[in-house]
């Protein structure tokens, strides 16, 4: 009898899904991933990255632009929108058009409206896991996006996957809207610099370069990053770096290593 309940206590602690830390943003449900180093804000809604921060910054600065807090700022409207920080774009980019919309396919595609569970998450062996999936109804896809950061590194490591549920090949339409804004992005104190080369953007090749100084409100990466990660690469999101020099003499308060296009 006893070991007939342990057996059933044990059998019920494994069906347990584990969660990682809940908190809030901007009043909406999120999960919290920390490394000691780097502090990550994930909402379930879109598996969107809402905010980064520096574990040891007392200011608790993100580069990742929050349209909430900016329209706070100005006193407009503050609505929330799934559009920030750094979000997928599955299936579209930009505006759909009036076939798609008339189908009831969102602007950038229905991923990033659309509420992710959590397939798996574990925090062991010096390294916190987190994999959140899922099913696009419109496009009949599954996306998932599996955060993974190591205890003390200053680098969070991502992989997405996005599967067909077709029974036929389709094109793809895939980008990663990677965003910065104020306060982090501040006219004459802030350069981006992004080790990205070429993006494409619509039938055009667009060169990316470093630029100093920045005066707009937000910069989108959306270009760089999601249209030039080819097959077999992934996205390392803000390594830590310091103050460079952009050829002007400049040396910036805040220097942004927004993303690292790099190989396995």
């Amino acid at each position: 009898m006893r070991l007939a309940l342990f057996l059933l206590l044990l059998a019920a602690a494994y069906g347990q899904k584990s969660e990682p830390p809940k908190t809030t943003f901007e009043e909406q449900p999120a999960y919290l991933l920390s490394n000691g180093a780097l502090e990550l804000t994930v909402l379930p809604k879109g598996s969107t990255f809402a905010s980064v921060v520096l574990t040891d910054d007392p200011e608790k600065l993100s580069p990742l632009w929050n349209p909430m807090r900016m329209a706070r700022e100005v006193g407009e409207k503050n609505t929330f929108d799934s559009a920030l920080g750094h979000f997928i774009c599955v299936d579209g980019f930009g505006p759909v058009s009036p076939e798609e919309e008339t189908a009831g396919l969102p602007g950038h595609g229905e991923a990033h409206q659309t509420a992710f569970a959590v397939k798996f998450y574990t925090k062991e062996a010096g390294a916190t896991t987190l994999t959140l999936e899922a099913k696009l109804p419109l496009t009949q896809e599954r996306f998932a996006r599996t955060v993974r950061m190591v205890d003390g590194e200053d680098v969070i490591y991502v992989q997405s996957e996005l599967e067909s549920l077709l029974a036929f090949d389709r094109p793809v339409f895939w980008a990663e809207h990677a965003t910065i804004g104020s306060p982090f992005l501040e006219p004459g104190v802030t350069v981006v610099d992004m080790s990205a080369r070429i993006g494409s953007v619509a039938s055009r090749p667009t060169r990316v370069r470093c630029t100093s100084p920045i005066g707009s409100s937000a910069v989108s990466m959306s270009s760089a990053m999601g249209l030039s990660i080819g097959a077999n690469r992934r996205t390392c999101l803000l390594q830590r770096a310091g103050p460079r020099d952009c050829g002007d003499g400049n040396q910036p308060a805040h220097t942004a290593a927004v993303a690292r296009i790099c190989t396995p």
